[in-house]
């Protein structure tokens, strides 16, 4: 029997609305249960019991953990999600400042993705059980179970080491050059000690 697709289409976005909201109570509880006063940390340790006293009430963390939920669902659904305490600015900021190369890397790894993985599809299935199909699902295999991670840092290095003007930290700007300053707001700025 076939289900309604207009049924099938709410019972996903159903589903999807109620794991967004397990999985955001997860997170604040988690966030609630790790040691330490967020007050405490804004202020640093040389900060006056009054100035953290002051602060907790100032970000509502005197109040119970249940209000505290509330509050900050609504003001994030309304698009506040708040003050950094690292930065002191706005985490939406912060957000529309590291988003873009966020986005470029997602659609360079979807480009590279397609252009690798339909050819060697097309060449496994048109050779199949031949040497071609072992060493695609052998490629296939590698690719699948080593970590990300450790294959990123190897291509960073394969690079470095045979493309040495492309730089592995940083971004590149729109002329291939290196750009420095607010574009090193990445995980190669935060390696180089320049968070920036």
């Amino acid at each position: 029997m076939q289900q309604n697709p207009f049924l099938a289409i709410l019972t996903r976005l159903g589903t999807f609305v109620l794991v967004m909201v397990v999985l955001s109570i997860m997170i604040f509880v988690l966030a609630r249960v790790v040691p330490g006063d967020p007050a405490r940390m804004a202020l640093g340790p040389t900060a006056t019991p009054e100035q953290v006293s002051a602060l907790r009430t100032e970000m509502g963390l005197d109040d119970s953990l249940p209000v505290q939920y509330v509050s900050y669902m609504g003001r994030a659904l309304q698009g506040d999600l708040g003050m950094s305490l690292l930065s002191q600015r706005p985490v939406t900021a912060d957000l529309g400042q590291t988003v873009p190369a966020t986005v470029e890397l997602v659609l360079v790894a979807v480009v590279i993705m397609f252009a690798v993985a339909i050819p060697l599809g097309v060449m496994t299935a048109h050779f199949r059980d031949r040497w071609v199909d072992h060493v695609g699902r052998l490629f296939s295999l590698v690719g699948v179970t080593i970590p990300s991670f450790l294959f990123a840092i190897s291509l960073q290095l394969l690079a470095a080491r045979y493309f040495g003007d492309w730089p592995i930290i940083g971004r590149m700007d729109h002329s291939l050059g290196f750009a420095g300053g607010a574009d090193r707001a990445d995980a190669g700025g935060l390696a180089a000690c320049r968070p920036d």
